[in-house]
């Protein structure tokens, strides 16, 4: 019971990049929301994935992207057409909260609309800095969040926003300091704030209208990259287009799945890791068809899957 439990809580320790894209940037104005999972791959998670079409008693039911024994929740959509993916933070050792795997999964079983997604948020006792991206396929709206134990800030799509690290050691409360020998660098859409020891401190971004762009901290370089290649086909995004959005960099060599959601047709495209190792972004996709797998496993294996790569 032990390792089990453990199992379920180990994103806690692990800290991959979301994205939506609607409006004028996608294909007829479609809402499109990407989840790259970049979890290390050397540890044969892949070979244990597992489809989950769940559906609890008097909740919603949801599609569940996981592994054979998790049965929290990092990458899904729920029947009312919210989409849900994170990415990792910091903040090691804040865990006195709902960890993050069991606070989505109750948003997938609960949440009806972004509005319900930012209650349960605000409502629950969070742990460590997470990222989150949540999308509605009814009103084809999304949302970003930053959220610690103590802060939650929201990002809307098309909008600048700034990321401050944090030199006092974990402390959620951000106090002024000093950086000595700074330098900065910057790209048309990125701009990076270094101190003297070549530690980031603040990194600030640019969006293009209708787009949703999260990264993290780590690894700002796979910025720049995301933008230059979603600029390209500004407009006419769609599935296809997002395949080859997110490929390296933008995903990680240690890119474990990717899903696309539409979630206004409750579709999703899903990758994973090869058994070798080779990243998910290099390998085959799936689609999959939420409403027919709810309506019969039968049918929907046989109509559903569709190859993408």
């Amino acid at each position: 019971m032990e390792k089990i439990i453990a199992l379920n809580l180990f994103p806690e320790m692990f800290h991959c990049s979301g994205i939506t894209v609607g409006g004028s940037a996608s294909k007829n104005g479609e809402l499109y929301h990407v989840r790259v999972l970049d979890y290390a791959i050397g540890k044969n998670l892949q070979c244990t994935a597992v489809l989950q079409v769940i559906e609890p008693e008097n909740k919603i039911p949801y599609l569940n992207i996981s592994y054979a024994g998790f049965i929290g929740t990092i990458t899904g959509m729920n029947q009312q057409k919210i989409a849900i993916g994170e990415i990792g933070g910091l903040g090691y050792g804040s865990w006195q909260g709902v960890p993050m795997a069991f606070l989505l999964r109750e948003i997938l079983e609960t949440a009806s609309s972004i509005e319900d997604a930012k209650e349960i948020l605000q409502n629950s006792p969070r742990t460590c800095e997470y990222y989150y991206i949540f999308s509605d396929g009814k009103t084809k709206e999304s949302i970003g969040v930053y959220a610690t134990a103590s802060q939650l800030r929201y990002i809307e799509p098309g909008q600048s926003y700034a990321l401050i690290g944090c030199t006092s050691g974990g402390n959620d409360d951000f106090n002024k300091w000093v950086l000595t020998s700074c330098y900065q660098e910057s790209t048309p859409h990125q701009t990076l704030l270094f101190q003297g020891d070549k530690a980031l401190a603040m990194l600030f971004r640019m969006q293009p209208t209708d787009c949703l762009f999260l990264t993290g901290f780590p690894h700002p370089e796979r910025y720049p990259v995301l933008i230059d290649r979603a600029l390209e086909t500004y407009g006419t995004i769609d599935e296809q287009t997002l395949i080859d959005i997110i490929k390296q960099p933008v995903a990680r060599p240690s890119n474990l799945h990717n899903a696309i959601f539409k979630p206004s047709e409750l579709k999703v495209w899903i990758a994973h890791a090869g058994e070798n190792d080779e990243p998910a972004c290099d390998q085959t996709y799936l689609e999959w068809d939420f409403a027919r797998l709810l309506t019969g496993w039968g049918s929907s294996m046989t109509t559903t899957e569709t190859q993408w790569k």
